[in-house]
């Protein structure tokens, strides 16, 4: 799971040449930047390979939450488990959104340089919470095969 959502943090990480592509290219009255690394087609090429690395890491998080929960969870509550882990997810997607919104209003209305500052933050977020996955404890065999025999006996969790 950790290393699903570095992927992550690297996507969002990745959004920051833009910004300052941006930034730049104001400032200078609309004309390219002079810094090779806001080269529009390097910002481009960053923008492609941190989604494709994105791509990957989605995959690799979601395949992993899916075997955590398997793992963790007996039969009676794994559905409760998935579902309250989706609907986070799908939750961060409206709220996420709403955030970002006010915080680009707010910042520019003090013409300060938002979504550069908008792209740090979420980075840090994203960073902070690929290591919590590294506080998650793995079940033991042991755990798993017995949770496996009380399910078998009819035992509740």
């Amino acid at each position: 799971m950790f290393i699903g959502a570095i992927c992550y943090s690297v996507w969002i990480w990745g959004f920051l040449i833009p910004c300052l592509y941006r930034d730049e290219k104001k400032q200078h009255g609309g004309q390219d930047p002079d810094e090779w690394y806001l080269n529009i087609n390097l910002v481009r090429t960053v923008l492609v390979l941190t989604a494709l690395i994105n791509g990957v890491g989605a995959a690799l998080l979601f395949v992993s939450q899916g075997l955590l929960i398997s793992e963790t969870a007996c039969h009676e509550n794994k559905g409760f488990y998935n579902g309250f882990y989706l609907s986070v997810v799908m939750a961060s997607g409206f709220t996420g959104n709403q955030v970002s919104v006010k915080l680009v209003e707010a910042l520019d209305a003090n013409e300060i340089p938002s979504r550069t500052y908008l792209f740090t933050g979420f980075g840090i977020v994203a960073m902070v919470g690929s290591f919590l996955f590294c506080c998650l404890n793995r079940p033991s065999i042991s755990e798993i095969e017995g949770d496996l025999d009380k399910e078998d006996a009819g035992a509740d969790c």
